[in-house]
């Protein structure tokens, strides 16, 4: 089983990537370092998917359905070889892992404040926030003496 995973949020959003998409794609990238090749392709058996990345689904179809949402968004290519699913990653999915300095993601258009109105941050609370804050019943007061006992009952 793979135990690590690795997914480009930033490429996911903007190529439009599903969990599930982003989790095959990430892996058949990774393919490239153990899975056997012919012709610039790697052998992926939708068996070894399914064995490696049990989180994503335990059916056949699923992988194969999500391979080829993967090939229509241009990321992988599928070849059959001697009746085996061949895989290698584009052009456009070898971006994957370059880091673009400087680029804002478009990811999050719907963020209130920050870049864009970086004056309205901090000026007014959320409706019903001071009646309803997120850590209501938090009390600091009680934790000014560090060495408190708490193996003892109270009164002993």
């Amino acid at each position: 089983m793979e135990l690590t995973l690795s997914i480009n949020q930033a490429k996911s959003i903007e190529w439009e990537l599903n969990l599930q998409q982003a989790t095959l794609f990430s892996f058949i990238l990774g393919a490239a370092s153990w899975a056997d090749k012919q012709e610039g392709y790697w052998y992926l058996s939708k068996g070894k998917i399914i064995e490696e990345l049990p989180i994503l689904s335990d059916k056949r179809d699923t992988v194969y359905r999500l391979a080829s949402q993967l090939i229509r968004k241009d990321l992988i290519e599928r070849k059959i070889i001697n009746g085996g699913d061949y895989y290698r990653v584009t052009q456009k999915g070898l971006q994957w892992n370059k880091a673009e300095v400087g680029k804002k993601s478009e990811g999050r258009k719907n963020i209130r404040g920050s870049e864009k109105n970086p004056n309205n941050l901090g000026k007014k609370s959320e409706v019903g926030s001071e009646k309803n804050p997120t850590y209501q019943y938090t009390n600091l007061s009680g934790y000014q003496d560090q060495n408190i006992n708490t193996s003892d009952p109270p009164g002993d």
